[in-house]
């Protein structure tokens, strides 16, 4: 296994789909970075999410690895779009869809980085390729991808009331959704990125407004 994640992992920080279990049964679903060092798959979650919560709880996660910017849509803003399937090894599901490997993992360390995050070490004990997303290279995907890694960041800077920091990452979506649209992806994309950038500008203008 330490090969073939060499090989996924050879350009160092890579985004995936981490999913969780929570006290209730329910299914966390978080886009995140992640890098493979010294055996581990490391991910550094924000310590207000339900993915720091539900890993700190149970110990354990999938990283669900997908090229397909749909699914990490789906996994911010269209819960309902997701199905899951088992795991062999964990009790966390994995995500049934475009995903290209999963990888099961327990949780055998984590440390605090400053106030708002900690690095969480995962060690993966099992790992299956998917029925794959199966997708040539496209740049439209790619900056449906960026858009939502700077979602993630936009929320996440609002939620501590970092303003300026939101609005420079505002700048990024904006940029990407404008590169994106030059481009005339299909339907399904170009609906997706006009709901997320729509949802990044009402952020930052209820943002704004509650300063005033």
């Amino acid at each position: 296994m330490e090969d073939v994640l060499n090989e996924l992992f050879r350009y160092g920080h890579h985004e995936c789909l981490v999913t969780t279990l929570g006290r209730d049964g329910t299914v966390n679903v978080a886009p995140m970075g992640v890098d493979y060092m010294g055996g581990y798959l490391v991910i550094k979650p924000y310590i207000n999410t339900k993915t720091y919560e539900n890993l700190l709880l149970n110990n354990e996660a999938v990283i669900n690895l997908t090229n397909d910017s749909v699914l990490y849509y789906d996994s911010l803003l269209n819960r309902k779009g997701l199905k899951f399937i088992k795991s062999l090894k964990v009790k966390v599901p994995r995500i049934d869809g475009a995903v290209d490997y999963y990888i099961e993992c327990v949780l055998d360390k984590y440390e605090h980085l400053g106030k708002d995050r900690a690095m969480m070490f995962l060690r993966p004990i099992h790992m299956e390729i998917g029925r794959g997303s199966k997708l040539a290279y496209s740049r439209a995907n790619t900056y449906l991808l960026e858009m939502l890694i700077y979602y993630t960041k936009l929320k996440a800077f609002i939620e501590y009331d970092a303003i300026s920091e939101a609005l420079r990452t505002f700048t990024k979506v904006n940029y990407y959704f404008s590169e994106l649209v030059r481009l005339r992806p299909t339907e399904p994309l170009m609906i997706r990125a006009r709901s997320l950038f729509n949802e990044s500008l009402n952020m930052v203008i209820k943002a704004i407004l509650s300063k005033t």
